[in-house]
């Protein structure tokens, strides 16, 4: 079990509009190997300022076929809020990768 915790802290950064905000930070990583070849992670990410709340939560999972080809598949559930808008979305994410060494 490898559990990693970072939090960002406060602090200023920028917003993709030109301006400057002051926001919070907070990720937090659990992978977990299930056998020895197949791998669970669980990842969020938060973030907090006067404009938005923002989550994120992504968990799936790994299985290395060969050497060279695994495969993945993860869910993610993201959500904000804010003065403006409110959204919320799903997603299923599958890829097959090749790494020849």
């Amino acid at each position: 079990i490898n559990i990693l915790w970072h939090d960002n802290g406060n602090g200023y950064v920028s917003s993709g509009a030109g301006e400057v905000r002051y926001e919070s930070r907070l990720n937090l990583r659990w992978d977990h190997a299930l056998a020895e070849r197949m791998q669970f992670t669980l990842t969020s990410e938060g973030v907090k300022s006067d404009e938005r709340d923002y989550i994120e939560i992504v968990a799936g999972g790994r299985h290395q076929y060969t050497r060279e080809i695994s495969f993945a598949a993860n869910y993610r559930y993201r959500t904000q809020q804010s003065d403006t808008n409110d959204a919320d979305s799903n997603s299923v994410l599958f890829s097959l990768s090749y790494s020849p060494i």
